[in-house]
Order: structure tokens, then sequence, then C-alpha cells
């Protein structure tokens, strides 16, 4: 657990090490058993870091390169140091941190050295013979970097809020991307709710030097790489081989860890794997831990998360979730001082704070199941192109027993629209019923204003790929959401001394997932279908069958919540003119409705007044009229904390 920070310029003036220590100083809790700041003639670098294992030595950073000047500042972990050991020549490569691998590997193949990477990590590294500042971040985005730059200077940090304590920074909204936040469709993939504060993209390299900067992606999938058994046995196999090394290296130097239990699938699996792996010579205690939703059966997850526990031989806690009043995410914004996750009630901060009390300081999540394994329903797509038509009706009958919110008929018409041609499709625009593009609940004068309707409109597939449904499959697993809403629940459990940590975003396992065919991750009604068979023998039946769930109900509960407290009607981002409060409150008269009416599309309608309600408390606190201002010179610490 980790957090950096830097400030290089390019002129002759110091760096001025006082912004980087209040850079590091303002997200303490995330490193109190190291700090340290170091300053070059013009260059800062700054590290706290945190231990997750007892048997971890102290990881010294920043770190510089006594023959070449090199430093580096790196949060995150290495997962093929052998590999990379041997490619270097290093004779014992248990003595080396990750940190100093990475220095080495930048002097044997300069910034292509990122290219022989692999893990979970962010680092930024300056070259004083070049002048060079490169900022680099992992495949899937696992680890935060963002930055800002001046005509002569730029500084990084992990989280966008550290670089808001620099002096003369610029904190005005981006309106762009918060109203695609507010929408919950961000779509830009290098932006941040703040007008002075940028992303480094997953997979990407940001070099910067005196006249500019340059971006570079380093890794992707192959659109051309098939993985092609004739025995489904075959893809079992090579997927529980990569599920185990994935979760091996995860394990590295801890002595126990923690897992956020649901009962589904793919928490289901991570317990699985966890508790039959061991990193080393010794063996991992592992946790569970899960949410109990008392009156509310579509979010209770005891039952079936104590049946995976008792079948694993884990234990298990649970916490019962309790919703929270406005309050409590209002307060989230301020320690925070970002966008909020879309999590309800206080039931994820009570399970990190329960891990954190039982000595878990490193939590698996299951993020990446859904994302690389759920297929996807556009596999009608690619059975029609190869003339199989009952096989294309019988899966968009299924499809639509697993969309939510979707008939047949919409998921046909998608599916169909993927097979038109380019070259027809703006003919076929301009023939068809033109769409309402505006996000609901929208001004509509502000919408056009800010191009909201062209910024949340991202390609439905990736064309590179042969199979539609690949395309489709990556372009959603890769899209800019993913990444944000992984630092978003990181951010925040990070405020109780737990690291988040998800096996199933591996690099290997990604790249496998889109190697594969179709029918091995969705296939009739069962999404997932590689995952579940690896499965086998490792989970009850009942677990590996059972389909995903949701807290639809939790959601609305609390939205009833906000709707009589009376938010809603006095939203600020409506006098903004960013938000319509009629349009808004239609929205939640017709999911109330739906509701009635046991209408599953209430559930898009409660995901979107959801994201508008956080969307409100983040505007209140950061930009509104009563917001707090926050100055440079402020003492770095925790203003808020949230119980």
């Amino acid at each position: 657990m980790s957090a950096l920070a830097g400030l290089v310029r390019f002129d002759s003036n110091a760096a001025d090490a006082a912004s980087v220590s209040r850079m590091i100083d303002c997200v303490a809790h995330r490193g109190s058993d190291w700090r340290s700041v170091w300053t070059g003639d013009t260059v800062s670098f700054a590290y706290r870091w945190r231990r997750t294992g007892p048997s971890q030595p102290v990881d010294r950073q920043p770190l510089v390169d006594p023959h070449t000047g090199v430093a580096i500042v790196m949060d995150g972990r290495l997962d093929n140091r052998r590999e990379l050991g041997d490619h270097l020549e290093v004779n014992d490569v248990d003595q080396f941190s990750d940190a100093q691998l990475v220095l080495a590997s930048y002097a044997r193949w300069d910034i292509e050295a990122v290219t022989h990477l692999l893990g979970d990590f962010a680092f930024g590294l300056w070259d004083p013979r070049r002048r060079h500042v490169h900022l680099v971040r992992d495949a899937l985005g696992m680890r935060g970097l963002s930055f800002t730059e001046g005509p002569d200077f730029v500084a990084f940090a992990t989280e966008p809020r550290q670089l808001l304590r620099l002096s003369g920074m610029d904190r005005r909204p981006n309106l762009g991307f918060v109203a695609e936040w507010v929408a919950g469709r961000m779509s830009h993939p290098s932006e941040t709710i703040f007008a002075g504060v940028e992303r480094v993209q997953p997979a990407h390299i940001v070099t910067f030097t005196a006249n500019g900067r340059r971006t570079t992606r380093y890794w992707d999938i192959d659109p051309r790489h098939e993985i092609r058994y004739r025995d489904d046995h075959d893809y079992v196999a090579h997927f529980r081989s990569l599920y185990q090394v994935a979760v091996r290296a995860r394990l590295r130097d801890l002595n126990q860890v923690g897992v956020l239990l649901s009962g589904g699938l793919d928490s289901s699996s991570i317990v699985a794997m966890a508790a039959r792996t061991e990193p080393g010579d010794r063996p991992v205690a592992v946790r569970a831990y899960s949410l109990t939703c008392d009156g509310l059966p579509d979010g209770d997850d005891e039952q079936s998360a104590s049946t995976v526990a008792r079948f694993c031989g884990v234990p298990l806690t649970c916490v019962p979730f309790r919703p929270a009043g406005v309050e409590f995410y209002v307060k989230m914004a301020e320690t925070l001082e970002d966008t909020i996750p879309s999590a309800i009630g206080d039931g994820r901060a009570s399970l990190a704070r329960q891990a954190a009390t039982d000595g878990c300081r490193v939590l698996f999540d299951g993020t990446g199941g859904d994302e690389w394994f759920g297929g996807a329903y556009q596999h009608a797509a690619d059975l029609l192109k190869a003339g199989r038509l009952v096989a294309a009706v019988r899966q968009l009958r299924a499809a639509a027993r697993t969309v939510q919110g979707h008939s047949a008929l919409e998921l046909a018409k998608s599916s169909l629209w993927t097979l038109v041609p380019d070259g027809l499709r703006g003919p076929l625009k301009r023939v068809l019923p033109r769409r309402d593009r505006t996000p609901r609940g929208f001004n509509r004068e502000f919408a056009a204003r800010v191009g909201l309707g062209q910024r949340t409109t991202a390609p439905l597939r990736d064309r590179r790929f042969e199979s539609i449904a690949t395309g489709t499959a990556y372009a959603t697993a890769t899209h800019p959401i993913t990444s944000y809403a992984w630092e978003e629940v990181a951010r925040h459990d990070e405020l109780y001394r737990v690291e988040l940590v998800a096996p199933l975003m591996d690099r290997r396992l990604a790249e496998f997932a889109m190697a594969i065919p179709e029918e091995q991750r969705w296939s009739g009604t069962q999404s997932k279908r590689v995952l579940r068979r690896g499965m086998a023998n490792l989970l009850p039946d009942s677990t590996i069958h059972r389909q995903k769930a949701d807290a639809a109900s939790a959601q609305l509960s609390e939205l009833r919540w906000v709707h009589d407290a009376g938010l809603f009607h006095s939203m600020e981002l409506a006098d903004e003119g960013i938000l319509e409060r009629a349009a808004v409150s239609a929205m939640y008269r017709e999911m109330l409705d739906l509701f009635a009416a046991a209408d599953a599309r209430y559930k898009m309608l409660a995901d979107q007044l959801w994201t508008i309600f956080l969307g409100e408390c983040v505007w209140r606190v950061l930009f509104g009229p009563n917001a707090v201002r926050l100055t440079a010179a402020e003492p770095a610490c925790e203003r808020a904390s949230i119980h």
C-alpha cells in the first residue's frame, strides 16, 4: 500500500519541495511505515508506504541510480520478477525491490522497459541526461496516476486531490467530464472532474520534456491471437493455471488476506482459489467478508456466501447493511475530495473497517469476471453472419433473460445494426428517426454547450476483431468506466488502511479471455462458461450455476430517503443549469411506477438517479457556493472521516 508524488521543473528554478511534501502528506493514510521526500536541483519526488505483510522489507523510495542520476518513484507490484531477473542477469533477485528492478530495466532497455513489466503499477521516472519525465500506468489501470502541467513544469501524484496542494493550481470543474460522470457514462479516459488535472491512461506512457509532451500506448490485446482447443477441458485447464498464477502473485509477502464475498461466481471463485494457493513456503490465511441485507432479498448475500465459506473452509464475517443519509455521502466527498463510489449505504466502509480490524491489509475483489468473461449478446450477430438463424434466435431469447431491462427485439435490433457495413450507416442514420443522445435529467442547453451527447457516445465494438462478440466484449472491458470506477473504490478502501486487489483483472487472464471462442464466454443462458467450468469441484454446484444478482431494491430504498430529504428539489446542479429539476422529478416518479408494476426497467432509472444524487453531493462539496475552499498552504491532514 503506497502513494507517490513528484514535481519536475524544466526551467532553472528549484523544485518546490514544500508543495511535494503537502502532496504526499494529504494521503498519509496510504503509508505510515515509510515516508521520504527526495529533492534534486529541479526535481522533487515523494513516497509513502505501508506494510501489508509481516515479512515485507521497508520499501525505501524514491530511488536514484548513483551512476546515471535516473530517479524513480513507484506505486505497485511486479509479477514477473524472476523473468526480469534472468533478463537482467541479476544473481539474487530476492534482494531487489520492485522499484529497483524497474530502475535496472530502464538502464537496460530505456523506456521500452515497460513492455517487459507485468503487474499492477504506476510510476514516475526522471532521466536527467535527456531531461525527460516518464509517467507510466499498468496495462489495465489498477493503480492510479494523475498529473498537471504548466509551461515549465509537470507535477504528478497517485490521487488527483494531491495535486490541489500545488500553489496556483486550477481547481475549476471540468464541466464536460463532470456531466459524463453524473450521467454515469465516463468516456474520456484521460480527464478528471478538475479542469487542471489529467489522468495517465491504462497501458500508456506520458513523456514530458521542455518542448511538450508525448503519449504512447505500450500494450494492447492482439486481436489476431486465437486460442483454439479440441476439447473444452483444455480451455478449463489453461484458465485454472493462469488464475492460480494471478492469485499467487497477489498473495506475495502476505500472511492473511480478506475477500469481499457476495456469494456470486466471481468473488466465490477468488475465495476458492486463494484458499488453495500458497505463494511460497507458508500458507496464507483467508477470511471472507459479506453484507447482510435483512428485508431486501435481492441484495442479501449471507446464505450464498455462507455456503461458499463452509465449502472452502474459510471463516466468514457478515456485516449488516445500514442505509445512510445524505450527510454520509457528502462527508465521503469531503474526505476523498473527488468523485465517490456508487456503493449504496455504508456497507463498503463497514466491510473495509472490519477487515482492517481483523488484520487483513489486502482485500481481494471480484472485479474482472464480468468485464473479461461475461461475454456479449452480440454473439447473435456472429451467428447470423454465419447463417445460423435458429441459433441466433435462441441466443437472443437467452440474452433477454440475462440482460436486464431489454427485450429480445431490442437486442435483435442492436445485433443487426452491428452487421450494417460502415458505408451504409451514414445514409441509414439520415433516414431513420434521429436518436436523442442527451442523457435524461440534463438541461439541454448545457448539454449542447459541453457536447454531452457526443462525449457519451462511445464505439460499441472494436472492429479489429473478426468476431463481433469479441470486439464488443473487448470494447466493454476496456471502456474508461471500468478503470475509473476501480479507482473510486480503491481510493475509498484505502481510507480504512486496506489495499484493494482484483486477481481477475490480470493481464494474462485478459489476453486469454479475448483469444478464446465466444462459446467459452457466453453460450445460451450461461455466461462466464469457462470460469464456471473452471470452478468444478472447487465450489458448490449451486454457486457455479448461480445467476448474477443485484441490490436494486436497496438502491431504490436509499433513493426514497434522498427524495424525502428534499435533495432532488434543492439541487445545486439545477441551480447551475446542469440539470433540470422537473426532468429529474419525472424520472423519479417513473421509477416508482415501474417498480410498482414489477417492471425491471426501474433498475435503469434507479442507476441514473443514483449517479445524479452522488454528483450533487460532489458538486456541493467541491464546486458549489458553499464548497470547502482548500488553500495550497493548508496543513496536510485528513479534514474529515467517515464513521
